[in-house]
């Protein structure tokens, strides 16, 4: 790479518009310390309530809180103690034990894009199965111009050609 600032490629509009407002969105949902508005949430949730009295086909709808009085239907998976070195999510990091059958694990593909905040995290996962995975094919693709999940936006013109790949290496 040279010593300049790589930028991306543009984006076209339709895809800048959506992810613009997503990023709004989430900003608005999310208070300073981390915790979730429920207030702005309750505004954007699509949720359809259950009706367990009257059956739709045959079928009949409940819907399990967590804690009613909250209205709590979300769960915390990283309590207090725990951070990112945890073993479920860090499976090759110093608090990592042998979670994984390594003898039974599959082949393994690893996309990432070169604009994608989490390339580091992606690339540490890649080296860690290449050291323990010895008896399958690992296999790291990187497209450099490409943003995190690219592959959901069929107008990027990297997305035919990840595609290609998966269908290449199934």
């Amino acid at each position: 790479m040279s010593g300049k600032n790589q930028s991306p490629s543009p984006l076209p509009w339709k895809i800048r518009l959506g992810l613009s407002i997503l990023s709004t969105v989430t900003d608005l949902a999310k208070r300073s310390d981390g915790s979730l508005n429920r207030s702005i949430v309750r505004l954007i949730n699509f949720s359809v309530k259950a009706n367990p009295a009257k059956p739709v086909k045959g079928v009949i709808s409940t819907d399990i809180t967590g804690d009613s009085a909250r209205d709590n239907r979300l769960v915390n998976y990283c309590l207090p103690p725990e951070n990112r070195d945890h073993e479920a999510f860090n499976v090759f990091g110093p608090k990592s034990s042998e979670i994984l059958n390594i003898s039974e694990f599959s082949a393994t593909m690893v996309v990432i894009g070169g604009f994608d905040p989490l390339q580091d995290w992606q690339k540490r996962y890649y080296e860690g199965l290449k050291r323990r995975v010895t008896n399958k094919e690992v296999r790291l693709i990187e497209y450099p111009n490409a943003i995190h999940g690219f592959h959901t936006f069929s107008e990027l013109p990297d997305t035919p050609l990840v595609i290609a790949e998966v269908i290449d290496f199934i």
